[in-house]
């Protein structure tokens, strides 16, 4: 007699998937309102989708997944898991038409970012299993889930991301630490106008697209300009703050641009009045300021800010 041969499981020990809202920033202009995400007291019921290309609900399992699922050891019979049973006689009891599943928002309305709407268990409850692969199944680009976090944003119309990993708490944390750093170093200039239009200028060499900042606007509109930054452009702040050791260099330039002492332009980089290149970024530039062999280059540069200083008073 024929041994019957054993079915891999595919359930993964020890693996939780979390289904985690993405949460936008909108015509509303803020994160925490309750519809950044669903709106107060409602949910969402994830079905399976119809494929585009042939007008038939998605396959969910896998040929091997429902061979084990249909194998005797749970519920199912042959050919129930079949994402095309009853097609043919017109019969309504396929098993993936009834199955969805559901989000809900918490009782309070509040979501706070990397707090996940479901945690999924793939050990050994074959529900729980489904589940997962039916978000799976809507991972497409115009589907409501997104298959990573990191892919959360590649499409408009993702609503979650599946997150088997502690992706969304490092992200959170990171953030957290990416913003105090940020609040404490603005904290030395925030009550400066000059240091406060030095910083922005600083933004603007950095980032060309950005308006060069008005050296006559008042401390109110300065701020107003690092707060919308501090939102739209952490990365170059933290570019720009990551070493403090670097961020006087970063003023020199800035003074002797406006000193005329250096020209800046995305062709030719930075370079002294007399054409000799710096560097083609700001970065390149401070670390030509810094190197004992141009001193003299060093000494001249801060000689003329210096003079510029003396006539503006």
């Amino acid at each position: 007699m024929e041994e019957k041969k054993a079915i891999k499981s595919p359930f993964k020990k020890g693996k939780r998937i979390k289904v985690v809202p993405i949460i936008k920033t909108g015509w509303l202009g803020r994160t925490d309102h309750a519809a950044s995400v669903m709106f107060d007291q409602t949910s969402i019921n994830i079905t399976v989708p119809y494929d585009k290309h042939t007008g038939h609900l998605k396959q969910v399992l896998t040929k091997e997944e429902k061979e084990f699922f249909e194998s005797g050891d749970f519920d199912f019979n042959k050919g129930e898991l079949d994402h095309r049973r009853g097609e043919r006689k017109g019969l309504e009891d396929n098993y993936w038409k009834n199955f969805s599943v559901r989000l809900e928002k918490p009782a309070d309305g509040i979501i706070k970012e990397g707090q996940p709407l479901l945690v999924l268990d793939l050990s050994e409850d074959y529900h729980q299993y489904f589940q997962y692969k039916v978000l799976l199944a809507n991972t497409s680009t115009s589907g409501i889930v997104a298959p990573s976090w990191e892919e959360r944003r590649s499409s408009a119309s993702y609503k979650v991301a599946l997150v088997d990993k502690d992706e969304v708490e490092t992200e959170v944390v990171t953030k957290y630490f990416n913003e105090k750093k940020i609040n404490a170093f603005l904290a030395k200039i925030d009550t400066s106008p000059v240091k406060l239009y030095e910083f922005l200028y600083i933004c603007h060499l950095e980032d060309p697209v950005l308006l060069e900042p008005d050296n006559a606007a008042d401390i109110e509109w300065y701020i107003r300009q690092v707060e919308k930054l501090k939102q739209s452009k952490p990365e170059l702040l933290l570019k720009i703050i990551k070493n403090e050791d670097d961020y006087p260099y970063r003023v020199l330039i800035h003074k002797g641009i406006r000193a005329k002492a250096l020209n800046y332009s995305k062709s030719t980089g930075i370079t002294n009045s007399e054409g000799k290149v710096f560097g083609y970024t700001v970065d390149t530039a401070i670390e030509y300021l810094k190197d004992s062999r141009f001193q003299e280059d060093m000494m001249k540069l801060e000689f003329r800010v210096e003079e510029f200083s003396k006539k503006k008073k």
